[in-house]
């Protein structure tokens, strides 16, 4: 009697492993991933004081809702969203530039806001949509050079896009770290079969859902950007993003800085400390891209 009631108290607690393991290493991951595509939008609305509705149009035919503001010093900036947001919550980074005289380029990722597409808040076709704006300013009076800063996904955007659109003279990034699983791998205590369990099951879900392929590494884009020049944005409280953002700091050589925010939060650096980040962010923007 013992043995059996041993037996069945051994199988009771494997199967609770193992439900337990389905859970935390399939079901959750799952669940990541189906939000990553069924995210809801954040609408943008009236565009604010100074600039103008436009749309952007890509490649694959999707159209991207954006707003713009011509340049009084002859730079443009492209300013991105994180996952999930739209124009409307980068409006405070589109006022701070253009009040230094830099034309702004706002837009809704494809799948956000009021853009049309697939939802993908990993941001996969994200150098496509960098291509749309791109095109967009090709040739358009005023226009000297561009640059761009990313927030989050849209820091993983352009530094995705630094290789293709090599025009980008500069980049400010805050708060990128990985879009895929060959990204996550870049960091070296990721490399093992449980760390890396959950990102797979996303990247996989991601995958079936959208039947899109993740894009190249930011790393690679970051190496071949030609002279694009860097400035990236780390959280002292967010490990990995000063882990990833020291690799892409590498990557690029002498071609950039890293300003570790000191007690921030994952993209809150703004927040914390307006005023130098408007100094650190426009003095780097207005080095790199206006013309004396």
């Amino acid at each position: 009697m013992k043995s059996n009631r041993r037996k069945r108290l051994v199988r009771l607690l494997l199967t609770l492993l193992i439900a337990v393991l389905a859970v935390q290493f399939i079901l959750i991951p799952i669940g990541f991933g189906v939000a990553a595509t069924r995210a809801p939008r954040q609408q943008a609305g009236d565009a604010p004081d100074g600039f103008g509705d436009v749309t952007l149009t890509t490649e694959s035919g999707d159209s991207l809702a954006a707003w713009y503001a011509e340049p009084q010093n002859g730079a443009v900036v492209l300013v991105l969203h994180g996952a999930g947001g739209s124009r409307r919550s980068i409006e405070p980074y589109a006022r701070m530039l253009q009040d230094h005289g830099f034309g702004v380029l706002a837009f809704d990722a494809r799948g956000h806001g009021e853009s049309s597409g697939q939802t993908n808040l990993l941001g996969w076709q994200g150098t496509e949509d960098v291509g749309a704006a791109m095109a967009f300013l090709e040739g358009r009076d005023g226009v000297e050079s561009v640059g761009a800063l990313g927030l989050s996904m849209g820091g993983e955007t352009v530094l995705g896009a630094a290789s293709t659109f090599q025009k980008l003279a500069a980049i400010v990034s805050d708060g990128a770290t990985q879009r895929c699983v060959a990204e996550f791998h870049a960091v070296e205590s990721h490399r093992n079969p449980i760390s890396s369990a959950m990102p797979v099951v996303v990247e996989a879900t991601v995958r079936v859902i959208t039947q899109q392929s993740p894009p190249p590494p930011m790393i690679e884009s970051v190496q071949a950007a030609g002279s694009t020049q860097f400035l990236l944005i780390a959280a002292e409280n967010a490990p990995d993003e000063q882990e990833f953002n020291t690799l892409f700091a590498e990557a690029a050589g002498g071609r950039s800085e890293l300003w570790v925010v000191p007690n921030g939060g994952h993209t809150n650096g703004y927040a914390l400390y307006p005023d130098e980040y408007e100094r650190r962010v426009v003095a780097f923007l207005t080095a790199a891209l206006v013309k004396n």
